[in-house]
């Protein structure tokens, strides 16, 4: 049931994502309010009321989105099979990590956001780590892959 429920999930963050994505990559902004409820969701269940939490969660946020468009942009232009292709390898990840994290946890939510924000927190050491070097990525992973 488990597997399942994580997989439904993740088909359904890949679809909002993905839409988002496009709406972006092509100027609308209705996708915006829908982004912008479900950050405002994630800081709450992260931060509570500590506004100072708040808003440190929202400007990485911002700041890892703007890392991210300005990535695609460099790897793929306006190049849409690759896009689509960076979003795919971005969601195949992110389904591998929430199914750990479902594995370890279950339905504690507690123990499912404090594990999400170690991932954030060890990805964020990798990038300033390992920066665009592949083989320093490769070996960080290997590192940290779970037993």
């Amino acid at each position: 049931m488990k597997i399942t429920t994580t997989l439904l999930a993740t088909i359904l963050l890949s679809l909002g994502f993905a839409s988002i994505a496009s709406a972006e990559g092509k100027g609308h902004h209705h996708g915006h309010a829908n982004l912008d409820h479900r950050i405002d969701s994630w800081v709450k269940e992260v931060c509570g009321d500590d506004a100072a939490c708040a808003e440190k969660k929202r400007a990485h946020y911002k700041q890892r989105m703007t890392q991210y468009r300005e990535r695609v942009q460099k790897m793929c232009g306006d190049d849409e099979a690759c896009r689509q292709e960076m979003r795919s390898k971005y969601m195949e990840r992110r389904a591998k990590r929430e199914a750990r994290i479902n594995e370890h946890c279950g339905d504690d939510k507690a123990c499912r956001t404090k594990l999400r924000e170690e991932y954030r927190q060890t990805m964020d050491k990798a990038r300033k780590q390992c920066g665009e070097d592949k083989g320093c990525w490769k070996k960080f992973y290997e590192e940290k892959k779970p037993k």
